[in-house]
């Protein structure tokens, strides 16, 4: 968190910089990783021959929302304002508390860590927030990770489709470059998507017991504009004139 994140100064610091400069930032640790990917980029604009960048932000529907090129003279000055804009657009699961979240799918080309942490709410370096999801389920990862299972660690059950698709080859090299080692630390395994479920619902133990366990199930956290809820949430949709309620 900070007015440079997952954008150009950070493309410069980690992407030119490729392996080495990842690691050299990330062995700075997270406490400082804002002011370290600005230091770094400065150092790249000032000594390397960066003629622009290209600020890409991506709406709440995983669309294009806009595409800004800055000379590099100016990136440091213009993508805080680019930021702005784009953390008004992640799509957020629309709830202040839920117990139970379920995301289908986790992969690398969804979000470095599988899993966005700004839509679940859990960060492995920044703690716990909105939507304070007491379990987290995952059933699967995506084909396009190729095996990276970074980020699992944010999950509290997996089902065994999950971990049979892990490759440990295609996830260490990430996890050594980020010295992050509970990214990958593996939860309780189920056999099957619904144990995996299940074991989430089980283990809740401060939902409330009249109220019902409240449960989101999203596809991924790209995916957030149509999910399914619990009866437990029915009511407080129901009130949020931005959600509509479809079926059953």
């Amino acid at each position: 968190k900070g007015s440079y994140e997952s954008g150009i100064m950070k493309m410069l610091a980690i992407g030119v910089g490729k392996q080495h400069g990842a690691n050299m930032c990330h062995q700075l640790g997270m406490d400082h990783m804002p002011e370290n990917i600005l230091a770094f980029g400065r150092v790249l604009i000032e000594k390397c021959h960066i003629p622009f960048g290209i600020g890409i932000i991506e709406n709440a529907l995983h669309g294009t929302y806009s595409i800004t090129a800055i000379p590099a003279e100016r990136i440091e000055a213009e993508e805080p304002t680019l930021l702005q804009t784009d953390k008004s657009l992640i799509p957020v699961i629309p709830f202040e508390k839920v117990d139970v979240i379920i995301c289908e799918e986790m992969g690398k080309d969804l979000s470095g860590t599988g899993m966005d942490s700004n839509v679940i709410g859990r960060s492995i370096s920044l703690g716990v927030s909105r939507p304070f999801a007491e379990r987290i389920g995952v059933f699967r990862l995506t084909p396009k990770s190729h095996g990276n299972f970074n980020g699992v660690g944010l999950a509290d059950s997996i089902s065994r489709r999950l971990f049979d698709e892990m490759s440990f080859p295609m996830t260490y090299p990430n996890t050594i470059t980020a010295c992050e080692p509970f990214a990958v630390k593996i939860p309780p395994v189920m056999d099957t998507d619904l144990l995996c479920l299940y074991f989430c619902l089980q283990t809740c133990i401060h939902a409330d017991s009249l109220e019902g366990i409240r449960v989101v199930w999203i596809k991924n956290t790209l995916s957030v504009h149509a999910f399914y809820i619990s009866e437990a949430l029915v009511k407080e949709a129901l009130a949020n004139p931005e959600l509509h309620v479809i079926g059953q």
